[in-house]
């Protein structure tokens, strides 16, 4: 199941006319190309799905609100950039959510959440944030402790 739709690309394009022009490479004419939209969209859900599943169990179900405007979001920016239309500004959005330290780096480090109530499931191999030890004091290592494996 896709995180969006190809109406969430389309209101995130700006319209049915401006998601016609991107989507249709061979000037027929015809509207938006769906197989295009979808294929976008698989890369940008594939993208989500890449970082959130260091947290969460992926893919999503349900989708939270702002997993769904994210990946219309980046399908947008995935149809201009195969266009070779990007401008600066889509070039700083894609860096505020797909760069080194954007929404999805910081979804993946714990900073931001998918939001919903509850949350989604955690990944069932990570490993809690905090773990306790139970280890006597005597093991910590000290010069002391370690005197003799030199």
């Amino acid at each position: 199941m896709a995180y969006s739709s190809q109406t969430d690309v389309q209101n995130a394009v700006g319209g049915a006319k401006k998601l016609a022009q991107l989507t249709d490479w061979d000037n027929t004419g015809t509207g938006p190309n769906a197989t295009v939209i979808a294929d976008a969209i698989a890369e940008a859900d594939s993208l989500i799905d890449s970082y959130a599943s260091k947290r969460f169990h992926v893919p999503f179900s349900p989708v939270p609100e702002i997993i769904k405007r994210m990946s219309a979001k980046l399908a947008r920016i995935i149809l201009v950039k195969r266009r070779n239309q990007l401008t600066d500004d889509e070039k700083q959005e894609w860096d505020q959510i797909a760069g080194e330290k954007g929404w999805l780096y910081q979804l993946a480090t714990g900073v931001v959440t998918p939001g919903g109530d509850p949350l989604p499931p955690a990944h069932g191999t990570m490993a809690p944030d905090v773990v306790e030890d139970d280890l006597p004091e005597e093991r910590d290592a000290s010069r002391d402790n370690l005197a003799g494996f030199w």
